[in-house]
């Protein structure tokens, strides 16, 4: 069965979150938007403005202290791998109660031979299921996948004396996803050196807190175009969008951090803004199938 999965992605947040205030804030180079860390630099020093992301949260804080869990049925695939040919005879598989036709392996067949031949009597049984090339690639097993979601198959195999094989629940039928609703906090600097001159080229003579201004009302508004003239996407519909997920919560008031940088005064102006998003794991449920091929090859290793 495949690994547990993680729903939350700093990574994949961050990016969201960023491509926002490049469209937020034109006056800023795309690259001057980035995430707060030790070695991150302006692109050049002189006044350029930046949009500076400092997450205060590495990952969402839970706001339930329990969570929930819910299943979804999801079709099962079996993973069916020939190791040996052993000798001539009858190879049988069975799936979902009922038998293929026989196989008969002859004394010249390899693994491959067999796969071959035992995949095409399951093609020809005519149940719910259908066949599929291995992965990772290997002309000596097929994949069994169900055609119902939540069937068990139950695929088992009779083979002559000498033949050996695998069976692997490669996805059970149950997928089940451990979940909250997380508080995500963010704190977005905006930082620019003003400029001397009483109305400057910009229009803007204290960029930062224009630029903060803005962001703080973009987020807040529900039905921003995206591109204007145009009913959808909208600027939220952007940020709520897989994989990050980010619901507006709340914008904190504003913090001034003004100081001197070298012999220039620059204006700093933050805000702390909190998304809410789902923070979850998703798994597969062993069902009794898999339970039962974990017996059956315990059983194989022990003869």
């Amino acid at each position: 069965m495949p690994p547990p999965l993680i729903l939350w992605d700093e990574a994949a947040a961050l990016d969201q979150l960023a491509a926002f205030m490049r469209a937020a804030c034109p006056e800023v180079a795309p690259v001057d938007v980035y995430r707060a860390r030790p070695a991150a630099t302006p692109s050049k020093f002189g006044g350029s403005p930046v949009v500076v992301l400092l997450p205060l949260t590495p990952i969402p804080e839970d706001r339930g202290p329990f969570g929930e869990q819910s299943d979804s049925a999801q079709v099962q695939v079996w993973q069916v791998t020939i190791t040996a040919a052993g000798d001539p005879g009858a190879w049988i598989a069975t799936i979902l109660g009922q038998q293929a036709a026989p196989y008969a392996a002859g004394g010249g067949d390899t693994p491959t031979d067999i796969a071959v031949g035992v995949r095409a009597a399951v093609d020809g049984m005519g149940v719910a299921v259908t066949t599929a090339a291995a992965v990772p690639a290997n002309p000596a097993a097929f994949r069994v996948v169900g055609d119902v979601a939540g069937t068990s198959l139950g695929v088992l195999l009779a083979v002559p004396a000498g033949g050996a094989f695998t069976l692997e629940v490669v996805d059970d039928d149950i997928r089940r996803a451990v979940w909250n609703l997380g508080l995500w906090r963010v704190r977005v600097i905006c930082r620019d050196v003003p400029s001397a001159q009483a109305v400057p080229a910009s229009g803007y003579r204290y960029l930062a807190a224009t630029l903060a201004e803005r962001i703080r009302r973009w987020l807040q508004a529900s039905s921003l175009p995206a591109t204007n003239g145009l009913a959808y996407p909208y600027r939220r519909d952007q940020l709520q969008a897989t994989p990050a997920r980010l619901s507006w919560r709340q914008t904190s008031a504003p913090i001034s951090l003004d100081e001197v940088d070298g012999s220039a005064w620059t204006r700093v102006v933050a805000l702390d803004v909190e998304f809410e998003v789902p923070v979850a794991m998703t798994h597969d449920v062993p069902s009794l199938d898999a339970i039962g091929l974990q017996a059956f090859n315990l059983q194989l290793a022990s003869t």
